[in-house]
């Protein structure tokens, strides 16, 4: 169990735990401080004075190793919140520019009405020939009546005509 006489040997402690996150170290031994500066302000409330050298450094020698896992644990949980925060900033402001984009974008499409509407009527104008010509032919079909049946009959009926007038 390590022993603490101070700042100094706190922040040499979080630097060795932590070589790669210097960000978390100072996080962390910002906590340990601000624990440091809440006992100070109960000590000045509860004796009347303010802590001497002594009792600071009876502090931090009664500080148990566990409080620096714990300061970490609050320092990781305030850089993740910040970077909650950041992410939903960058977030929103990306989809602002996303919405400022699309409306940009429809606004300059908006200026090609004639073009468009030139299309459409062209469009609808081919739509309405080859539908009327597909409405002819069904019609042309269903009226007249080309169905193998009547053309069998009819085949029948002139074949017995014929040969009733060859028996003649």
């Amino acid at each position: 169990m390590a022993r603490f006489t101070g700042s100094i040997e706190i922040y040499d402690q979080l630097m060795q735990d932590l070589p790669g996150s210097w960000l978390l170290s100072l996080l962390t031994y910002a906590v340990v401080e601000e624990q440091k500066f809440e006992w100070m302000k109960h000590h000045a409330e509860h004796m009347g004075r303010g802590a001497t050298d002594d009792e600071v450094r009876g502090w931090y020698e009664a500080l148990p190793a566990a409080a620096l896992v714990r300061s970490q644990g609050v320092a990781e949980a305030i850089l993740k919140n910040h970077a909650d925060l950041v992410q939903a900033a960058f977030s929103e402001s990306v989809r602002k520019d996303v919405e400022h984009s699309a409306l940009m974008g429809e606004i300059r499409q908006g200026r090609r009405f004639w073009p468009q509407f030139g299309l459409s009527v062209a469009g609808g104008i081919a739509s309405s020939i080859l539908f009327g010509s597909l409405l002819f032919l069904v019609a042309f079909l269903v009226l007249n009546d080309r169905s193998p049946v009547g053309i069998g009959a009819s085949i029948v009926t002139d074949s017995a005509v014929e040969s009733a007038d060859d028996s003649r």
